[in-house]
């Protein structure tokens, strides 16, 4: 009985492999929840205060001017479109922010001293560990994808995956470009990082992936203390 059962489930795993080789969709739904999997399981030096260190090195005040002007810009879109298409202020919270400013929020709203001290706190240890969120979504979305193809199809997923993070439909289309501005970030370093060490892919992607990080990083540090300061006026 046992090896009849066996046999329908090896039929079964063979067949539905099969049927997902077969189909275009089924396989890039497959990729990419193995992308989704393999990038869950951080690399343990990447989980460390080094790391951190590591992209707050590659902090420029070249790199704060670029950032500002895509916060502006993506700031001025998603406004855009919230006052000429109204149906893009919908969101899965009732404020259109993201979910993280939540905790900081409420603290900040309550009548005792201590949320405030517990909510300004939790907001500074959240801020060291921006380049760590930064740096999971750049291997999520950017690593190995070097030509404006896929570069741009990420980025066009990259905008709208914001949605499950509490930001509006007008945010989310407005961060599709903030995908564009990475990917191109990305694909800058890697190509630059090819020639310098005669095409090793694996330390240009490295190169690449460090470099979208922290430009990833330093936009999510300068929005984060943009809505703190929001917050506390």
């Amino acid at each position: 009985m046992w090896f009849v059962v066996m046999f329908f489930v090896k039929f079964y795993m063979a067949w539905n492999e099969k049927l997902i080789e077969s189909n275009r969709f089924l396989r890039g739904v497959r990729d990419f929840d193995t992308k989704i999997k393999r990038s869950m399981k951080f690399h343990p030096e990447r989980m460390k205060p080094s790391f951190a260190l590591k992209v707050w090195r590659e902090f420029r005040f070249s790199m704060l001017i670029e950032v500002a002007v895509l916060y502006g810009i993506i700031l001025g879109l998603a406004f855009l479109l919230s006052e000429f298409l109204p149906v893009t202020n919908w969101s899965i919270t009732t404020y259109g922010s993201n979910l993280i400013f939540a905790p900081v929020s409420a603290g900040l709203e309550s009548s005792e001293v201590i949320f405030h001290i517990l909510s300004i706190l939790f907001f500074i240890v959240l801020f060291f560990f921006l380049p760590f969120l930064a740096n999971w979504e750049e291997e999520l979305f950017r690593r190995k994808r070097h030509k404006w193809k896929p570069l741009v199809i990420q980025a066009l997923v990259f905008g709208p995956v914001h949605l499950f993070s509490g930001s509006s439909i007008a945010t989310c289309v407005a961060i599709i470009f903030g995908g564009l501005f990475l990917g191109y970030k990305y694909r800058v370093a890697f190509l630059k990082e090819m020639k310098k060490t005669d095409n090793n892919n694996q330390q240009s992607e490295d190169r690449g992936v460090l470099t979208s990080t922290a430009y990833h990083s330093m936009y999510n540090s300068l929005a984060f203390l943009i809505g703190l300061i929001g917050l506390l006026i």
